[in-house]
């Protein structure tokens, strides 16, 4: 595999995951979402703000997993790795812009899951 076809993996293993959340399959998520983790070492997140959003979504859905397995600290680790993920400026929930409160309201729906 390719270093450029890395974060295609990425994308299509927390697709597939999600999947598995929505039938409550949990454990076969958390698998495909633990392969995603051990992939991630090989991309440079620092360079595509789309690989962030993957890797942030890889955390939380990692953290909903845990969460409905009864795993409540690596649920807490998850969410701990999430919120690094994300940029300073999607954390400025203070902010009224249009954008930003949907964002906020994105960012507080997901935490709800």
């Amino acid at each position: 595999m390719s270093k450029d076809e890395i974060p295609i993996v990425l994308a299509e293993l927390n697709e597939s995951a999600y999947c598995f959340i929505k039938k409550e399959s949990y454990e076969k998520a958390l698998n495909l979402l633990q392969k995603a983790y051990g992939i991630m070492d090989a991309i440079d997140f620092s360079s595509c703000r789309r690989d962030i959003y993957h890797l942030f979504i890889m955390f939380h859905n990692m953290a909903l997993c845990y969460q409905k397995m009864q795993m409540l600290e690596e649920c807490a680790q998850c969410i701990e790795h999430a919120f690094e993920q994300l940029p300073t400026s999607m954390l400025n929930l203070e902010e009224k812009s249009i954008s930003n409160r949907m964002r906020k309201v994105f960012i507080i729906g997901k935490l709800k899951l």
